[in-house]
């Protein structure tokens, strides 16, 4: 099923946006992704590190001995490279691959709440304009028969009672519709915010 919210351009385009698109515009921020990429990157660098051997070490020395031939000097060089005999370095590669496993789930459940959170915004704004579409008919409805009403009552054909009770429903109809509203765009600018639409759902008023 696509659910689809319309929206229009500056110049009075209109565009369809879907469920899809706006988890693709989330998914596709680079800002977003560096939440769920780092703890999986940090992870991954100190796992490689856990696997290096430790660095060898250089001594040099010099000496200088007298000899049948007369003073002389004798250079020496030594590397040492520390093998691990405990087993150390394999723990230490067996933690860093669990530490990493933790950093890809922790990275997945950062993304599956972001993609949550765009889709609760998307169908919260959808349930807003199919509100506003139900209100603003039943407004221009009750609207057409309060004027209505109010030209019987001046031709002497219909009673003021109805009319006033007609512009009674008239007046809370249009208090929902202006609540209705403003929720329509609270809603719909947490939307743009995460799915970074810069354009504005439009809504019949």
């Amino acid at each position: 099923m696509c659910f689809t919210l319309g929206c229009i351009l500056p110049l009075g385009a209109q565009v369809a946006r879907t469920e899809s698109d706006a988890v693709r515009r989330v998914l596709d921020r680079t800002d977003l992704k560096q939440l769920w990429s780092l703890p999986e990157a940090q992870a991954q660098a100190q796992r490689t590190e856990a696997g290096l051997w430790a660095n060898p070490s250089l001594e040099a020395t010099r000496e200088n001995p007298n000899g049948p031939a007369g003073p002389r000097r004798e250079d020496t060089f030594q590397i040492t490279q520390p093998v691990d005999v405990s087993g150390r370095r394999g723990l230490r590669k067996e933690a860093g691959d669990l530490r990493l496993r933790a950093a890809q789930g922790e990275g997945d459940a950062i993304r599956a709440e972001l993609v949550q959170r765009v889709r609760l915004a998307f169908h919260q704004t959808l349930l807003h304009q199919e509100r506003l579409n139900r209100l603003d008919a039943a407004v221009k409805r009750v609207r057409r028969l309060a004027e209505a009403l109010e030209r019987q009552e001046k031709a002497g054909e219909a009673s003021g009672a109805e009319r006033r009770r007609a512009q009674r429903e008239l007046d809370g109809l249009s208090a929902r519709l202006a609540q209705e509203r403003a929720a329509f765009r609270r809603s719909e600018e947490q939307l743009n915010v995460l799915a970074q639409w810069e354009t504005r759902t439009k809504v019949r008023h």
